[in-house]
This record gives structure tokens, sequence and C-alpha cells, in this order.
């Protein structure tokens, strides 16, 4: 939903256009810009994936066009990139460049472009294009980036409403898709970021969204628009396809990490029956299991308690995932009592929620995650009920 590209340099590179434009904007009442809503098909690239929207502004100074691109997902990718993003504290903001470029961008990329004109008085149309001026002024370009709620195209959502003076309603049926539902479409297309994003947005992603919520995806904010009103008229003119798609998204034949963690279910199962004939009840690879789940119980609370990101709260998978298995780890089955009994049944416990609340807990659950349950399942019953497994207890630690 975001786009790399036109940095700092390009504000300088175009400031004397737009501080023209804003000393010119008294001059210019009377002829109003043309204005249109860019959405630009998805990328192969998990930042991409999305999709992103820009505004296009046509206009004429001293019988000059002008034909500008305002581009709200502009960043910066320093060495503390993913540190930022991690903690949710990435600012992005509002470039301007040619819309040449930001043509043959897409056109290299093999990615469409359709655009959507608004049919807006001149004077809301004048107030648009000088609110979109002052916004890239340096002092105002910069916004601190929310996936939900603070994107390229939720910014252009609120700045058309901003600039106009008639009420703008929305004609269509109330969405019946939570956050979760509206970005799994696309996410279809990268099963690795699927399962990496599902792991970490909470349960505040799995809320129904309202009518103005779906501006927070490029295609989502062109149907809302295509359903506008302005008042009594349609907000959106007309829509034409400026760049067809080129290279099309498409659907792998498998879910990878299911596949990948079915393949584990059946490697631990397997080597589990085989070691247990020697009298041995953990594996190696249930040892590295265990750790991985404590890792990433860690990393949820993380995400939930120490960022700035309000869509990992509340994680659900955080009954599976969690430190607990640190301290089991270093229990072997057949020393598992007293308090390591206690615990292996508490977590043992948690396990099932998970697996008998699959589709019905709070928070949807990746499909992936049916595996390593059946694991934890199998890794727990080890503890509480050794003797399932083996007669000979001759287990080496």
């Amino acid at each position: 939903m975001y786009l790399k590209g036109y940095g700092r340099f390009d504000m300088k590179k175009y400031f004397l256009i737009l501080w023209s434009v804003l000393v010119l904007g008294e001059i210019q009442a009377s002829v109003a810009p043309r204005i249109s809503v860019l959405t630009c098909s998805p990328g192969h690239e998990l930042y991409s994936v999305f999709g992103h929207t820009a505004l296009r502004v046509q206009d004429t100074i001293d019988n000059k066009p002008l034909d500008l691109v305002f581009n709200y997902g502009t960043f910066q990718f320093t060495d503390d990139f993913y540190y930022k993003f991690a903690q949710g504290r990435l600012d992005y903001y509002l470039s301007v460049a040619p819309f040449y470029e930001f043509q043959q961008q897409y056109l290299f990329d093999g990615r469409g472009i359709r655009e959507q004109y608004l049919q807006m008085s001149d004077a809301d149309l004048i107030v648009l294009e000088q609110l979109l001026f002052e916004n890239s002024e340096e002092a105002n370009a910069t916004f601190r980036y929310h996936f939900f709620k603070d994107n390229c195209s939720v910014r252009v959502w609120e700045i058309i409403k901003k600039a106009s003076s008639q009420p703008i309603q929305i004609q269509r049926a109330q969405p019946s898709s939570t956050f979760r539902q509206a970005i799994q479409t696309y996410l279809d297309y990268m099963p690795w970021g699927d399962w990496g994003i599902d792991l970490a947005l909470g349960a505040p992603c799995d809320d129904k969204m309202e009518m103005e919520n779906l501006a927070f995806l490029p295609d989502s904010l062109e149907n809302l628009l295509a359903h506008a009103q302005y008042g009594q008229s349609p907000l959106v003119a007309r829509s034409v396809e400026m760049i067809p798609v080129d290279q099309e998204l498409i659907l792998p034949r498998w879910n990878f990490p299911f596949v990948v963690n079915l393949l584990l279910l059946v490697m631990i199962v397997g080597s589990g029956i085989y070691f247990s004939k020697q009298g041995k009840l953990r594996t190696w690879l249930e040892t590295i299991t265990m750790l991985i789940f404590g890792w990433l119980g860690l990393f949820l609370i993380f995400l939930w308690f120490f960022t700035d990101h309000d869509t990992t709260h509340a994680n659900w998978n955080l009954l599976w995932a969690n430190p607990i298995w640190f301290y089991l780890m270093w229990y072997a089955p057949r020393r598992c009592a007293g308090w390591q009994r206690k615990i292996t049944w508490i977590q043992l416990s948690l396990t099932l929620i998970s697996f008998l609340g699959f589709g019905f807990l709070p928070q949807s659950f990746h499909i992936a995650v049916l595996p390593l349950l059946l694991i934890q399942v199998y890794t727990l019953l080890k503890n509480v009920k050794p003797f399932w497994f083996t007669q000979q207890l001759n287990e080496k630690v």
C-alpha cells in the first residue's frame, strides 16, 4: 500500500513550482484544476502487494501545463528502517513528482493504473489543490504511518473530504468483512508474508469494518469513490484504465507454511516413535520446536506491550506460543513432576483451547497453526502420560 521512491530531493526540485501556485492562488481562483485519483495495481513485493493510491493534479500556470502526482506513500529507507517498522514508529511523507515519472515506474514494473476524475465544484477543486500544496511543504509533509488508519489511501480520502463543501454520502452496502479478511485477498499471493503478518496481527484486526474503513485499501477506496455522492451528483465524473496490468500476480499452488508445518509434524511424530522404542521420549527436533514456540511468544509480547502498534494487541496466538515453553524444555518427560507437571497441564489446556476453538475464538488463526498445535499436543502428552509412548523410560536427557 505504500511506495518507495521520490525522496526529499524531489520536494526541493519542485519547491518553486509549489510556491508559485500557492502565491498565485488568488489569480487562479477562476480556473479550476483537474484532479483525479490514481489506483495502482498490486505489485510482486510484500510492501506493494496491496496496491497504491495517489492524487494527480493537472493545472496551468502562466500558460504552462502542470501535471503532478501527490504521493502519500513515500518513506526513507534508512539503516534503522526495519527497527522503526517493528516498533510502529515509521514516518511517511507526501512527495511530489511529475506524472510521467510516476507513470514510467509502473510501466517498468508491469503494474496497472486506473484513474478516477473528481467531479467537484471549481471552488472545491481549487481548495483541494491548495491543501495538497500546503501538505507537501516540509513542515507538513511527514506523518506517522498506520496500516489501517493512516496510510496512502486513507490520506487521499481524508483530504478529499476536507476540501469538499458538499456532504459526501456513500451509496453502497455496509461492508461485512473484517480487516483481516480484507487483506487476505492480497496476502493469498504471498504465503510466507501472509503467515508472518497473520501471526503478528492481534484480535483488533478481526473487528468488522465500518464504511469509511474501506479507504485503507486502494482497491476498496476506488470502489468507495465510485459509490460516493457529492451533494446530489456522483463524486467521480468518469473512470479510465490508464495502464493495463502487464504482469498479473499468480496464486501459488500450495499454502507453503501449512505444508512445511505439516511435514514438521510428520517428522516429529515419526522420529518420536522411532526413539521411543529406545526409551527416549524427547528428540532434539522437539526441543528445537519448543525453543521456537518460546521465542515466538516473546516476539508477540514485544509487539503487544513494547511497540506503538495497536493492531498487534490482544494476540490470541499467545495461547500456544508463549514463554512457558522455555520452562518446559528444560525438564525431560521422565522428570516431569510437581510444578513441571502442573504447568504442562496448563499449557496443554491452552493448546487444546486453541485447537478446539479454531474458527470460534475472537481472533482468526492461520491454517498453518493447526499442525503446530498437534505437535504441541503430542509433545506435552509425553510429559503427563509417558507410558503411553514407551515402557522403558531409559530416556537420555
